[in-house]
């Protein structure tokens, strides 16, 4: 069995071409049938149970939240492997619009494994942090054809 974070980094690779092409059947074999989503500490908050419903919410998001965007950067920060089958990390997501880089902010990701797939992933947003208050102010302000939700 592959070590969690070849897994993660299986996960990750396809999960970004998905987020070019939009084939979310690709990602289907990585995430276990009873796999769980949580968002917490943004207005965006979710929690999503099941691998069809993680990952039509994960594509809502896409399509109404990064595609909308005219560029996107994902860059993990501070990976952690905690074993048996944890990794977590900070997050740097970056977004495009009109020609200039618009929102710049970080959360913290986890995501859990068990038997070779995820069944866990839960994205934390600490609204105490500026950065995250600023890419909140930015959607709420010139984002309103926005929709970063994923319920």
């Amino acid at each position: 069995m592959p070590d969690v974070l070849s897994q993660w980094r299986t996960w990750i690779d396809a999960f970004e071409a998905t987020v070019q092409d939009d084939e979310w059947d690709r990602l289907q074999p990585l995430l276990a049938e009873d796999v769980e989503y949580r968002v917490m500490g943004a207005p965006f908050a979710a929690h999503v149970r099941g691998r069809d419903a993680v990952l039509a919410g994960l594509a809502q998001s896409v399509r109404n939240f990064d595609r909308r965007m005219d560029g996107r950067r994902w860059t993990p920060l501070a990976i952690r492997v905690d074993e048996p089958g944890y990794l977590r990390c900070n997050i740097l997501s970056e977004y495009k619009r009109g020609g200039d880089w618009v929102l710049a902010f970080q959360a913290e990701g986890h995501w859990g494994f068990r038997d070779g797939k995820i069944d866990l992933m839960l994205d934390f947003y600490d609204p105490q942090h500026v950065d995250v208050q600023q890419a909140l102010g930015w959607i709420h302000e010139f984002g309103q054809d926005l929709d970063p939700r994923y319920a």
